[in-house]
């Protein structure tokens, strides 16, 4: 006879599917404990009206906010920088905004020495006002990223379902 005659038939064998049932068990716990429904208020300054928009929300842990109006820009809670002309004042604004950031990054980064964590990323979280020419936004990131501030969450309000 030939090879596939079913005489020399095995019995199939078991598949032992406990070790993928318990990598799948802790991913589930890692997803559960990660999607958290707390959501952390933060203040909208009257200076800005966010931009909207239309998708899941996502939680974000605020570092450093920064809140840049058509005229103003406030970094964390200090003073409020304005300027009338972004363009014909970039320098200056750029100055000033830059020596908050580092100020408020040797804050956290003392904060973190002092309660022993290592962990040196701060993330710098932008609200903007809807008509904030990107560009003046992307100016901000640069310096800010000089400054190894290089983990920015942009806040937006997430559009009413009708």
């Amino acid at each position: 006879m030939g090879k596939f005659s079913g005489r020399g038939r095995k019995k199939p064998e078991k598949l032992n599917i406990t070790s993928l049932m318990d990598a799948l068990t802790i991913i589930l716990i890692f997803l559960l404990v990660n999607y958290s429904e707390v959501n952390e208020e933060k203040e909208i300054p009257s200076f800005i009206e966010l931009p909207t928009v239309e998708g899941k929300a996502a939680q974000s842990s605020f570092g450093i906010t920064m809140v840049i109006g058509e005229s103003q820009i406030k970094v964390g809670k200090g003073e409020i920088i304005n300027f009338s002309n972004f363009d014909g004042e970039r320098e200056q604004i750029l100055v000033q905004v830059k020596e908050e950031l580092e100020d408020l990054r040797k804050e956290h980064l003392d904060r973190n020495i002092a309660s022993n964590k290592k962990d040196d990323k701060i993330k710098l979280t932008i609200q903007a006002d809807k008509d904030v020419p990107y560009l003046y936004i992307d100016e901000i990131i640069r310096g800010a990223s000089e400054l190894s501030l290089n983990y920015v969450d942009f806040v937006s309000m997430n559009k009413e379902k009708n």
